[in-house]
């Protein structure tokens, strides 16, 4: 018993598919309704476009858009657009840092921790 060698015997441990067997073809796709395809929004997507509009809408707010303007000419309200553009990026360039500093002061010191820890593990 101890002296001799056992043979061993392999047995699979997975199963064959045999000859006959048909592999599992996928369903074909129906193609989903027209208003689905345009309008058909997951949850989070619904949420981004909700989002979305409350942005736009705080913007057309500061920007002193109406909903309904009297006179409309497109040249004037382009040159009022390009006006308030202008005037928003002068504004962030007086004020922006200010906001930029406040962040900074949370978010740089977490992230050099963060840099140091995970040091180790970069290659």
């Amino acid at each position: 018993m101890f002296g001799k060698s056992r043979e061993r015997t392999s047995h699979p441990t997975t199963t064959t598919v045999s000859q006959t067997a048909q592999p599992n073809e996928p369903a074909p796709k129906q193609k989903r309704p027209l208003l689905m395809r345009l309008f058909g929004l997951r949850f989070w997507g619904a949420v981004r476009l909700i989002l979305l509009c409350v942005l736009v809408g705080i913007i057309m707010k500061i920007g002193g858009v109406t909903q309904q303007p009297q006179e409309f000419s497109l040249l004037n309200s382009l040159a009022e657009i390009w006006q308030n553009t202008l005037a928003g990026f002068l504004w962030l360039i007086r004020n922006g840092w200010l906001p930029a500093l406040m962040g900074a002061t949370v978010v740089l010191p977490i992230w050099v921790l963060w840099r140091l820890v995970s040091l180790p593990f970069r290659r």
